[in-house]
């Protein structure tokens, strides 16, 4: 099974590491709508539990000193579709001077299918977010420019709940912003993007799967183009040995000491019908990923909250 990368990049108090387990957390124990994700290191998964297990106490995380790494297996129906990892930046170790961190952040967004950007709700309505958060973002729209295959961009909006009066035409005024980036997303033919709104504080979380799944039904989209391309060629490759197949090649092969059209049409049938059944399997889950994030209505239970302190 292949892996995909995607990238997390937030600057301190944020709220990304707690996005991270919240997110963790309600995917790897319940789920959402038949999906679950599965840690595949198990110190990774007892660090994960436990952070999650104090979150939900109101114990929040200490924030990323460094870019660290953790795989993960998506299942569907409690079956494994889709491998990836999360590289997790600290948006403090990426600096415009730094011409290493900068090429580190550069390499690992080409090699990934997405990104994931991490706001503070109120700081970004206000317009406060700070002169390093918008080097950074800099940094990351210059990098999309170059990107010229299929890339996914979620604006991950945290703590959202304290932003009260926020209405729904309010939209422009938060994401304002960011509109060089925004600019560079719409201009680009490859790179798609969702912002989402998030809450994860002890009396509840709110939308914290859903940027990892947007970015999961992303890369497997992807997936299924290039797989169904492969298939495509295999079966042709499988047909043309049994129409090729018959008594006169029983002939030949009995002569020539080589395998009959018929027994390589079966090694090809054994060899592309796992991976037939495999992509089926994933064109299944894909439909239905996408059509719970088309139905979700990512502000309507911000409607429904009140405002909450929080001590990170």
């Amino acid at each position: 099974m292949d892996t995909t990368s995607f990238i997390m990049i937030g600057n301190k108090e944020t709220g990304k590491t707690t996005s991270m387990i919240s997110a963790y957390g309600v995917l790897s124990k319940n789920g959402v709508s038949g999906f679950k994700i599965k840690a595949l290191n198990e110190s990774d998964k007892s660090e994960l539990d436990s952070l999650f297990i104090n979150l939900k106490r109101g114990e929040y995380p200490l924030a990323t000193a460094k870019r660290s790494t953790y795989f993960f297996d998506l299942l569907y129906k409690d079956s494994p579709i889709h491998r990836f990892e999360w590289k997790d930046f600290n948006g403090g170790i990426i600096n415009e001077k730094n011409i290493e961190s900068v090429q580190v952040l550069k390499e690992d967004m080409q090699e990934s299918s997405g990104i994931m950007l991490f706001f503070d709700a109120e700081k970004l309505y206000n317009n406060s977010i700070d002169t390093k958060v918008r080097r950074i973002l800099h940094i990351i729209s210059q990098n999309l420019v170059s990107i010229e295959r299929v890339f996914y961009v979620a604006i991950v909006i945290t703590k959202f709940d304290l932003l009260t009066d926020f209405q729904r035409h309010d939209i422009d005024t938060l994401l304002s912003p960011l509109k060089p980036l925004i600019c560079n997303i719409q201009n680009s033919e490859y790179v798609y993007s969702l912002w989402i709104p998030t809450s994860c504080t002890a009396n509840g979380m709110i939308n914290v799967g859903i940027p990892i799944l947007y970015m999961l039904h992303g890369s497997m989209s992807t997936y299924c183009d290039d797989k169904y391309a492969e298939l495509v060629d295999e079966i042709q490759k499988y047909q043309n040995y049994v129409d090729n197949s018959g008594f006169f090649d029983d002939i030949v092969s009995f002569f020539s000491d080589e395998k009959t059209y018929r027994q390589l049409a079966q090694e090809k049938y054994n060899q592309v019908q796992p991976q037939i059944e495999y992509y089926n399997n994933v064109i299944e889950a894909l439909k239905h990923l996408q059509k719970y994030i088309e139905d979700v209505d990512l502000l309507k239970d911000f409607f429904l909250t009140k405002k909450i302190k929080y001590n990170f």
